[in-house]
């Protein structure tokens, strides 16, 4: 009986020493280094507006530089959106629409896609170049005021 036990007491030992042998794996670290996002505005300026005229116009460019291999996630947003563009708001809350639209490498028939995301990959040297075009159409009953808005965009890499 005390040659099983040795012979069993051997076994786990065995056992136990070789699940306690070393291991070792190597891992691989790698970074890509790419380009900065920068975007570039100009505010959109309707002027003095008569009320009851229509196809008053304004432009807007916009440019976006970033490292030509990569794909560039556009997000616009507003919180005066509309399906066609934003509303403008006076002091006295007042609602007055533009509708929106681009030109330019990367042409949108209509800003419907407000507050929605955009992919686009750029092969242009890295830059995008947009101008945006706003219309105004203003009733003849339109209140008089100063009216403004703004619509954000936010540019990142995909």
């Amino acid at each position: 009986m005390f040659r099983k036990i040795s012979l069993l007491f051997l076994l786990i030992f065995s056992v136990s020493f070789s699940n306690n042998s070393a291991q070792s794996a190597d891992m691989q670290i790698t970074a890509k280094i790419i380009e900065p996002l920068t975007v570039v505005t100009s505010n959109m300026d309707f002027g003095t507006i008569v009320a009851g005229s229509t196809g008053n116009t304004a432009l807007a460019p916009m440019t976006i530089n970033h490292d030509p291999s990569e794909r560039v996630v556009i997000v616009v947003d507003s919180q005066t959106k509309t399906t066609n563009g934003i509303n403008l708001v006076n002091t006295n809350g007042d609602l007055l629409p533009v509708q929106l639209s681009s030109i330019g490498d990367y042409p949108v028939g209509n800003i419907h896609w407000l507050g929605g995301e955009h992919t686009s990959f750029v092969g242009n040297n890295g830059q995008i170049n947009l101008r945006f075009k706003g219309i105004i159409n203003t009733a003849l009953n339109q209140k008089s005021g100063l009216y403004s808005g703004n619509v954000t965009f936010k540019v990142r890499y995909n």
